[in-house]
């Protein structure tokens, strides 16, 4: 069965193409520059393994970009959560530099969906 990818929704895209189609979820940081102004910002995300071990990038870019750089990140994950009975996901707020030097530390944030069609339409089971 195919899905339709959403975008800004890599880490239930992932889940949704492993249910699928096989293979696992890699998580990582997307990179971002603007050399024009010195800025550099990585944003949490996740992307498909397919069973042949190739990340495939399933989540359609918001911006049109054909190409993004993907860096695996082992040592961190996003975990299910819940908000007022809710879905929620625990992950990590985008991490930006500015002239060589970082604006913020990395931060485990909680993010609430909003929708949750996609959950329900795809089966995907919750906590």
């Amino acid at each position: 069965m195919e899905f339709t990818p959403e975008p800004n929704n890599c880490f239930f895209n992932a889940w949704v193409k492993m249910k699928y189609a096989g293979g696992d979820a890699q998580h990582g940081w997307l990179i971002a520059q603007d050399t024009t102004k010195d800025f550099i910002e990585a944003q949490f995300h996740a992307v498909w393994v397919n069973s042949n071990g190739e990340l495939v990038d399933v989540t359609p870019r918001v911006d049109g970009e054909k190409r993004v750089m993907f860096i695996s990140d082992h040592n961190r994950e996003i975990r299910l959560s819940d908000s007022n009975g809710r879905p929620a996901i625990l992950t990590y707020d985008n991490f930006r530099v500015f002239g060589g030097r970082p604006l913020a530390e990395l931060e485990r944030i909680k993010v609430v969906m909003r929708d949750t069609n996609f959950i329900k339409e795809y089966g995907l089971s919750w906590m």
